[in-house]
């Protein structure tokens, strides 16, 4: 994704439909979006509870917290 629009519900969906042509037993999907996530795109990670998303603004905020250490 190219774009600064947020990652829909057909991201998630996309990653684990390809994720079933491997055969590993426990699977973690994350995915790092410069944009973030719309509700519908974030209800789906839910919804799965295998699957991380991570934003830009996720990152620089986790970054900022441990230099406050």
């Amino acid at each position: 994704m190219r774009t600064n629009e947020k990652a829909d519900i057909d991201v998630p969906e996309t990653l684990i439909k390809r994720g079933k042509l491997f055969s590993y037993k426990n699977v973690y999907y994350y995915i790092f979006l410069k944009s973030g996530f719309t509700k519908g795109c974030i209800d789906k990670a839910n919804e799965h509870g295998n699957v991380s998303l991570v934003s830009l603004e996720d990152i620089i905020n986790d970054i900022n917290i441990k230099n406050q250490e």
